[in-house]
């Protein structure tokens, strides 16, 4: 199945990026619950105490993990300076590759009263999608969609391409349900005034999109 892209380049790479704070709003970076402050006393290297005070600021924003090679320099080096570490300590390739991140994930969750998105929740998430693609909602929409739902019931959100690829192939069966129907219940000359319909409806569509899949706003 060819790739779709429903968002853009800048818009896909500000999904998959830690999000970028401000002054103010890096203070969830340090300013962390009593649970977490009595982890801390429990973690003895820089680099994890920054890594773990990243993953949980990032998380408590956007409820979703990054790659820590992603990690904003500007903001290790804001919570080495408020934290009192030197910056000199913490090695984040070293985070990168250690098994300690994803423990540090793992409690994350459960402290915040969330699921790490898994199997069974991919499953539900196809379904939803499928739903949605019945409602004719746009795939960009469908992807706000998605998010919304794995929100609210405090699911953890996957990278931006397990949601394509589940948009892309829920978009996959409502075309071949719609190939049946056709095949199904139009005649020939019936079909033939539809291609002629959806062939106009391409040329008119700016930059050659097909007319199902609007530029994303």
């Amino acid at each position: 199945m060819p790739r779709r892209d429903f968002l853009s380049p800048e818009e896909r790479q500000h999904f998959d990026t830690p999000p970028r704070l401000n002054a103010a709003e890096r203070l969830i970076l340090v300013d962390i619950p009593q649970w977490a402050e009595d982890y801390l006393l429990a973690v003895h290297t820089p680099t994890n105490k920054v890594g773990f005070l990243l993953q949980l600021g990032y998380f408590r924003v956007v409820t979703r993990f990054f790659v820590p090679d992603r990690f904003p320099a500007a903001d290790i080096d804001w919570v080495c300076r408020r934290r009192n570490i030197r910056l000199t300590d913490v090695q984040m390739e070293n985070y990168l590759h250690n098994r300690t991140v994803y423990r540090h994930r793992t409690i994350i969750l459960d402290r915040l009263g969330y699921q790490a998105f898994e199997t069974d929740h991919r499953v539900a998430l196809v379904e939803e999608a499928r739903r949605l693609t019945h409602l004719q909602t746009r795939p960009s929409l469908m992807l706000d969609a998605l998010v919304s739902w794995l929100r609210e019931r405090r699911i953890e959100l996957p990278p931006y391409n397990t949601l394509r690829e589940i948009i892309a192939g829920a978009l996959e069966v409502f075309d071949q349900h719609l190939q049946t129907v056709i095949e199904q219940h139009l005649t020939a000359p019936e079909k033939a005034l539809l291609d002629g319909l959806l062939d106009n409806s391409s040329i008119n569509t700016s930059q050659g999109r097909p007319a199902r899949y609007p530029r994303t706003e």
